[in-house]
């Protein structure tokens, strides 16, 4: 009984220096946000990456999957990062 009240009364202790570090991050400010990148002015090149994307992706459907394969006879998705 004594051993447990001892753990009890230094829990209650250590509770204020554990709840310390979650209070101070609590009232820690936001990190700055970045603003979004200006609209591209007209005439300016504007590269179609949707359309790159899409033709990459057209050229590897059907391929099955294979564990760790790289060709297309079969691919897994660490394969695809070595395309």
């Amino acid at each position: 009984m004594r051993v447990s009240l001892r753990l009890l009364r230094s829990g209650r202790r250590a509770f204020p220096v554990l709840l310390l570090p979650l209070v101070l991050a609590a009232c820690a400010g936001s990190a700055a946000t970045r603003e979004a990148d200006p609209a591209p002015r007209e005439g300016w090149p504007v590269p179609d990456v949707e359309q790159r994307l899409r033709a990459g992706v057209d050229a590897w459907l059907g391929v099955p999957h294979r564990w760790g394969g790289t060709s297309r006879q079969g691919i897994d998705c660490s394969g695809l990062t070595h395309v």
